[in-house]
């Protein structure tokens, strides 16, 4: 901001900070002044035409003529506002000139005109203000020059001197308002920053002592927007507001509501007068167990800040820690399952836990990018699946057509496992078909299957199966997917937890 004139040094930040004031208040004021003046100049316009007074008619109905087309370009040209205030303030001042019938009426009339001044004057920017006040100053001193012979300094100092206080006063003024507008700026720069650099969804609150409530001052990323339905419209602003009051009511610290707590705390707040409050906060919303961060800050009205957390770079070492504990202990119930099954060739309960097992290792796998690409012998791949499913009657069909695949080994077991697993009869049909034309590979299968776990289980693992599968339909008697003739390449893979609870269960 340049100290002589005011004016902003960046021509965008000027731009704004006009077209801000000239819808706050210039907007306002240039309406009342043109209502009050176009009425003052006619009913003084009347009161001529009536008492027959030529005496500066003239220049009141020009004025009267000035005020409406002033207004109606006004109103075209919002920027033509500053200037409007100019030329109405330097013309008022040919009404000096008239005189009143008495003191008292001639002294209220100067008082209305200098408050018509003063807000002029204040209404536009610094630079308006030197330029009228100038010029007002001046007509006020050579008035009396013109209108009586007799001179009085002391008056006429008193109004150089006045003026200058005023002139000052302007230039405080409007330096405050420009400061507190690029105030204004920093501070929603900071929320910009905070948003930014806060990732962590946020909520700000104030507590009011007078009804003993919270309002929502800011919110940020805030997780749970869709826990409640709103039928009625109503705005943005207000569904986050009752949303945000709803987390606060629900959501519970043991038997104590959020809001309860906060609110205690706040009293505890009090007691100890500290200046700021952090702690740390386990709180259930919806079946989720949340870390929430509150800090109360001392003011006016108590500021509580909530931020819950996501899983921190701790935790996201400790899942990693445990998925590999996981899998570790996995591996070795495949282990020790597969000695029992030697000893034990026609427990077909420990084949079902063994091979459901194999299945959560595939998908660990491809969730890990542990696979590569490989020819694998389709003969091989058959054994490998009667053996597992001796309970099961497979009638595999032109598999002697094809001797060899080159894929995904362990994607490929994962889906073959994925249908047989959860197929609801003894007799499957598996049809392997060589598509020469697309120079692709069509596996079939006939039988009765519970198509919503296959599509589950193919669902949570799309990223991977789409690198060997080109199409893929799966019904409750058909299941059948086209593998390209080579996998496709992906070195970015989009990584999903997989729930095992519907693929573990018994229920077949």
């Amino acid at each position: 901001m340049n100290q002589y004139h005011l004016g902003f040094i960046d021509s965008k930040i000027e731009n704004q900070y006009q077209l801000q004031q000239q819808s706050n208040s210039r907007s306002a004021v240039f309406k009342l002044m043109s209502f009050g003046l176009i009425v003052t100049y006619l009913i003084r316009v009347i009161f001529s035409l009536i008492e027959k007074i030529d005496f500066l008619f003239y220049y009141k109905l020009a004025m009267l003529i000035y005020c409406i087309i002033q207004f109606i370009v006004v109103q075209w040209q919002p920027q033509l506002t500053r200037i409007a205030f100019i030329i109405t303030n330097i013309c008022m001042m040919g009404l000096v000139l008239e005189q009143e019938n008495s003191p008292e009426i001639q002294n209220m009339k100067g008082a209305n005109m200098m408050t018509v001044n003063i807000m002029l004057v204040l209404s536009g920017e610094f630079f308006d203000s030197v330029i009228q006040l100038i010029v007002i100053t001046t007509l006020r001193i050579t008035l009396p020059y013109i209108t009586t012979d007799t001179q009085n300094y002391m008056i006429l100092t008193s109004t150089i001197l006045a003026n200058l206080s005023f002139l000052f006063y302007a230039y405080t003024y409007h330096k405050a308002k420009r400061s507190q507008y690029l105030l204004g700026l920093v501070e929603n720069d900071w929320d910009k920053i905070f948003f930014e650099l806060v990732k962590d969804p946020y909520i700000l609150l104030k507590f009011s002592y007078s009804n003993l409530s919270f309002t929502v001052q800011k919110q940020n990323r805030f997780p749970f927007k869709d826990c409640l339905n709103f039928d009625e419209e109503i705005s943005q602003c207000d569904q986050d507001d009752r949303t945000i009051r709803y987390f606060l009511q629900n959501a519970t610290m043991g038997k104590t509501s959020l809001s309860e707590y906060i609110y205690g705390s706040i009293k505890k707040f009090q007691m100890d007068c500290y200046e700021h409050f952090n702690q740390i906060l386990r709180v259930r919303f919806q079946r989720q167990l949340l870390q929430v961060e509150m800090s109360i800050f001392q003011a006016k009205n108590p500021m509580i800040l909530l931020r819950i957390n996501s899983i921190s770079k701790h935790s996201q070492r400790q899942l990693k820690k445990y998925k590999k504990r996981f899998i570790l202990y996995n591996n070795i119930f495949i282990n020790i399952l597969t000695k029992l099954e030697q000893q034990m060739k026609y427990n077909l309960m420990i084949k079902e836990i063994r091979r459901r097992l194999m299945l959560v290792q595939l998908i660990e796998e491809l969730h890990d990018h542990k696979y590569q690409f490989n020819t694998v012998n389709i003969q091989f791949v058959i054994s490998q699946l009667e053996n597992l499913y001796p309970d099961k009657n497979i009638r595999f069909q032109n598999t002697n057509k094809m001797e060899t695949l080159f894929t995904i080994p362990n994607a490929l077991m994962m889906l073959l496992l994925s249908v047989l697993e959860n197929s609801e009869q003894d007799l499957i049909e598996c049809n392997l078909i060589n598509l020469k034309e697309e120079m692709e590979v069509m596996i079939e299968f006939n039988g009765n299957f519970q198509a919503s776990k296959i599509l589950k289980i193919y669902q949570n693992t799309k990223y991977h199966v789409r690198l060997l599968v080109s199409s893929l339909y799966i019904s409750s008697k058909l299941v059948q997917f086209i593998l390209f003739s080579e996998p496709l390449c992906s070195s970015n893979i989009d990584i999903y937890t997989y729930e095992y609870d519907d693929l573990l269960s018994s229920d077949h």
